[in-house]
């Protein structure tokens, strides 16, 4: 606390300001203390001041201070304190830049100039007490008076602000870095000021219910006519809309639905209950169409180039009156309903119908195509059209906006940035944006951005919203009618609403674009709803120097999230990220939080964006969040696990490898007790049945018996050599085989000249047993078959290993055969079954007198 007693002029202050250095200057009633350091320095007229009363206090561009007192100003720099005796009170001060300043008092209202001398100064407002004074070195000033008027002053134009402000006037004013202004009011709060560009116009009716207004049209005379649910037809005349007699029993009949200003200088009129109706020099009448209606409903009235007038109904089709006749165009003549509710045409003549719920119907060349969702839609529902001045159609729906191009339907919705789902009425600025309107309120959306959308270029436009709060009387529009919206010669847009119409003022440019709002995480909370942490200053985020580290098996990760920002808050669009997780953006709207569910552990940086009116993203420093691991997702319990792993693979792999083992010595102990007792076995009753075969003493019907049994020891005892070669393991090898193969075929082809053509096999690759025994046993029964059938003076026998497959080929020169007719005996029929068993093939190519080639192959794995 600082007062008279640490050196305070007076401890009646009256202004403040900051100064070079961390100078603080303080304005009292009897003059003007500067604390530095620890100590105040104080001011008073015999230091130089003019007047003893200090009111005002300002820093220009230089690091001066300026001073107004009660008797003019004065300037302190570089330590010295220059006075200007201008006699009169200067109770307001502020820089305006390029050496000039601002300052206002009651004997000379506002000027503005080289403040050394008040003939340099131009006066900006006349006599009278500016009661406050905001400005921007180079940028805009406000300044508001006694009489609760409010100025704007901005590149050399002075502009009178229309706010509604409570009694009691303004006290302070401030401009923030937003372009708003703050103004502080004698008794009556706070209030913001800032340019409207939505001006509310309400219709006759006291807010009962039927001032929705409806319809709109402007005629070739400049004048805006409107109607709506009171059925009354209005004329705007003077800033508010006027009810115009149509004559008696006119505007008993219905609600007005739709007009159309005629260029022959009438006025079209639908209505519901009443149909249609032309009004022309203050005389209503209704067309002849043969002493009957037209129809009960008109929904849609519109003049096509050639000045024929096309009438939409509810329910009795679409009609075109011309040269006094009605010709009415119905599902028989391909439209998809009996009904319309907006009518547009291209600049090449092609009609546009817009239904309820069947699409929109095109009508070129005499003949009708419909154009539904399936044709890219946004939805069957159409509740407005226009043509842009490119000749672009561009299709309002339930579900969107959609843009007819080049034969197809290009649809907006959510997902390409617009937030509001339907679009009931469409209308274009000259300054490149259309705006839509739905019962949520408008929506500002660039052409340019929905032409990049639909190219691929972008992936979402920049629409902001309007509502309540930028003076619509009500954020919900009708639609689903012609003419609900129009631009009026002076290039303002008018949009209907349920609680009269709202026009937009032609946009003004900025120079200076508004900063963007910067992003910043507010809180973050668990699944239980605990808070890790809330910023500590307003305006300043949550941040975590080491990072955000939650524990392992979260459920919920939650982040809140906002943007700083005065001008427009409730406009302003988020986005956010979770880098490391999410492949891209994911907007949330005007949502300001995110949840994430069950994060993997890792680590990750949540980024958060925001977006004002201009479209540009900015946001703060991400948060580093670091999910910790269950005890299983580490990397020891993971090695842990993979060398257990291991481990128990190469036991399994020993094992394997150790009954293999065992299993070789079984099948070579049962080889060599094969060979050593079945074989001497057999080998003894060969020699013996040929020893007695060779006495004399026995008849020749028992020498034959000796002999089959010396025959059927012989093949006995081949057989079972190949049992032996089967069994043993150390013929496990592809040369054993080839080896195998040779001495088989050495056996069977003893009486037949043959050739054997081998590759020198050198892998020592072990066959399985199953291969060897099924491929041995095949090339065996072949080479039987051609011992025993060919009658062939010369075979050939080659062996080849492509590709990891072995093949065999026989080729003889014997009496061949027919492949058709044996396909099914025995050895073919055998040596099939044993290569399928090896997913192998087996091909003969032979005829009778020909010869004979038979080939087959098995893959070696």
């Amino acid at each position: 606390h600082f007062s008279v007693a640490q050196g305070l002029a007076s401890d009646m202050t009256t202004c403040l300001t900051a100064g070079a250095n961390g100078a603080v200057w303080v304005g009292t009633v009897y003059g003007l203390s500067c604390f530095q350091g620890e100590r105040f320095t104080t001011f008073r007229t015999r230091d130089g001041l003019p007047g003893t009363e200090i009111l005002a206090l300002a820093t220009d561009g230089a690091g001066g201070i300026w001073i107004g007192t009660n008797l003019g100003p004065a300037h302190w720099e570089k330590g010295m304190l220059t006075p200007h005796h201008w006699l009169m009170p200067v109770d307001g001060l502020a820089d305006a830049g390029n050496g000039e300043m601002w300052a206002s008092g009651k004997s000379f209202g506002l000027l503005r100039g080289q403040i050394s001398s008040i003939r340099k100064m131009r006066q900006m407002l006349p006599l009278g007490r500016v009661t406050a004074l905001s400005a921007r070195p180079g940028g805009a000033a406000w300044a508001a008076m006694e009489d609760g008027a409010v100025w704007r002053f901005e590149g050399g134009a002075k502009t009178a602000v229309g706010a509604t402000l409570p009694p009691g006037g303004i006290r302070s004013l401030y401009q923030d870095d937003e372009r708003n202004v703050w103004a502080g009011l004698n008794g009556g709060g706070l209030a913001r000021l800032k340019e409207r560009q939505l001006i509310p116009i309400p219709a006759p009716g006291g807010g009962t219910g039927t001032d929705a207004v409806i319809a709109l049209a402007g005629d070739r005379e400049g004048r805006l006519w409107a109607g709506g649910a009171s059925g009354e037809l209005m004329l705007f005349r003077k800033d508010r809309f006027h009810a115009v007699d149509a004559g008696p029993g006119f505007g008993a009949k219905g609600p007005i639905l739709t007009l159309c200003a005629g260029s022959g200088g009438s006025l079209w009129i639908g209505k519901r209950g009443g149909g249609l109706y032309r009004w022309d020099q203050g005389n209503v009448s209704v067309p002849d169409a043969g002493g009957k209606s037209i129809a009960a409903v008109v929904t849609a009235l519109f003049e096509d180039q050639s000045g024929r007038l096309w009438i939409g109904t509810e329910a009795e089709g679409v009609l075109n009156y011309h040269g006094g006749k009605f010709t009415r165009f119905t599902r028989r003549d391909g439209f998809s309903r009996d009904q319309a509710n907006c009518i547009a045409q291209q600049p090449d003549g092609t009609l546009w119908f817009g239904t309820a719920d069947g699409g929109i119907n095109c009508l070129r060349n005499g003949g009708v195509r419909t154009f539904r969702t399936a044709d890219g839609l946004g939805s069957d529902s159409v509740r407005a059209l226009l043509v842009d001045r490119a000749g672009l159609l561009w299709v309002g729906t339930t579900d969107g906006l959609s843009l007819y191009r080049e034969g197809r339907f290009i649809s907006f919705t959510a997902r390409q940035g617009l937030t509001h789902g339907m679009v009931s009425q469409i209308g274009g600025d000259n300054a490149g944006h259309f705006w839509l309107a739905s019962n949520r309120g408008l929506l500002r959306v660039p052409r340019g951005e929905l032409l990049e959308v639909a190219d691929g270029v972008r992936a979402r436009v920049t629409a902001v919203p309007f509502g309540s709060g930028d003076g619509m009387p009500s954020p919900e529009c009708p639609g689903g009618r012609q003419n609900a919206t129009l631009m009026d010669p002076a290039g303002r847009l008018w949009f209907t609403t349920i609680r009269g119409l709202v026009a937009m003022d032609r946009p003004v440019p900025e120079t200076t674009p508004p900063p963007a709002p910067s992003a910043m995480v507010e809180q973050v909370a668990l699944d239980d709803g605990t808070a890790l942490a809330d910023p500590l200053i307003f305006g300043q985020g949550v941040t975590f120097p080491g990072g955000l580290t939650v524990p392992p098996g979260l459920r919920r990760l939650e982040f809140q999230f906002t943007a700083p920002s005065l001008r427009s808050p409730e406009k302003i669009l988020f986005r956010h990220r979770m880098k490391g997780l999410d492949a891209d953006w994911t907007y949330s709207g005007t949502g300001r939080n995110a949840m994430y569910f069950r994060l993997p552990f890792g680590t990750y940086e949540f980024q958060v964006e925001a977006s004002g009116e201009e479209g540009r993203w900015a946001g703060s420093p991400g948060v580093a969040v670091v999910v910790r691991p269950h005890y299983w997702e580490t990397t020891p319990f993971k090695a842990g696990i993979g060398v257990a792993v291991v481990l128990a693979v190469a036991g399994l792999l020993g094992l394997r490898s150790r009954r293999r083992r065992e299993l070789e010595q079984v099948r070579l102990r049962i080889a060599g007790d094969l060979h050593d007792e079945l074989g001497s076995n057999l080998a003894g009753i060969v020699l013996l049945s040929r020893r007695v075969g060779r006495q004399s003493a026995i008849g020749e019907r028992e020498r034959g018996e000796l002999g089959e049994i010396s025959r059927i020891a012989v093949q006995t005892t081949q057989a079972a050599r190949d049992i032996v070669w089967f069994i043993n393991p150390s013929c496990d090898t592809l040369p054993e085989m080839i080896l195998r193969m040779r001495e088989t075929a050495a056996i069977l082809l003893t009486e037949i000249p043959y050739d054997f053509q081998a590759p020198e096999a050198t892998d020592q690759e072990s066959l399985p047993p199953e291969f060897r025994r099924h491929l041995f046993l095949a090339f065996k029964e072949l080479l039987h078959n051609v011992a025993r059938h060919s009658g062939a003076s010369r075979v050939e026998v080659m062996v080849q290993i492509i590709n990891r497959r072995f093949s065999i080929s026989v080729r003889d020169n014997g009496v061949g055969f027919d492949p058709e007719t044996i396909q099914h005996s025995g050895g073919l029929k055998n040596a099939q079954l044993r290569l399928k068993r090896l997913h192998g093939e087996l091909r003969v190519r032979s005829r009778p007198g020909g010869g004979s080639l038979i080939e087959f192959s098995a893959p070696l794995s």
